[in-house]
């Protein structure tokens, strides 16, 4: 049982340093292109809500939204990132909320860092996103940590609740029963 414990330990930790160190390196990868980045005229080419489904039938929207770096001497002359990090998916009426800001045609402030690799973006604002992938990975850390000091492996069941809705996916329940299994 000991060997099974120390196995559930390890994933736990794996997961939370996981999330820890996405979140870390997105947080201060944003932070550098904010603070390495210089105002451009830019002209919009293009604006649409792309509609995305994953392998397991989920839908998500994002905004595709592409355009032209107008200022001379820019590194990017093209772009179609509208905030410093890539943010993905959420719903129709939030992609639509950003599709309908940039007017094709139209030419607007962008930005475009000066970083080793640079990026051009439409929006200077961070992302809440890789603290909340922070937050998770140590809140989840230190409450495990909290419950072994106590001897609640039964806490373990909430950690796999905690999990499951965490990744809402088939590898989310594969983790989970792997974890049951051991403890």
């Amino acid at each position: 049982m000991a060997g099974k414990q120390i196995l559930a330990v390890v994933i736990v930790f794996g997961l939370c340093a996981a999330f820890l160190g996405v979140g870390w390196y997105f947080a201060l990868s944003q932070a550098r292109i904010l603070a390495n980045s210089q105002k451009v005229r830019v002209q919009i080419t293009t604006g649409e809500v792309h509609r995305h489904v994953d392998m397991h039938n989920k839908v998500s929207y994002g905004p595709l939204i592409r355009y032209r770096i107008l200022t001379p001497g820019m590194p990017v002359m093209e772009g179609d990132q509208i905030f410093p990090i890539p943010i993905s998916g959420g719903t129709e009426s939030w992609a639509r909320k950003y599709v309908d800001r940039f007017e094709v045609g139209k030419e607007y402030d962008g930005y475009v860092s000066t970083t080793a690799h640079p990026v051009a973006y439409l929006i200077a604002s961070a992302s809440t996103l890789p603290y909340l992938f922070v937050f998770i990975g140590g809140g989840i850390l230190l409450w495990f940590v909290h419950a072994q000091t106590r001897g609640a492996i039964g806490g373990m069941r909430k950690v796999s609740i905690l999990i499951q809705v965490l990744l809402g996916s088939n590898l989310a329940l594969a983790v989970i029963h792997c974890l049951w299994i051991m403890i």
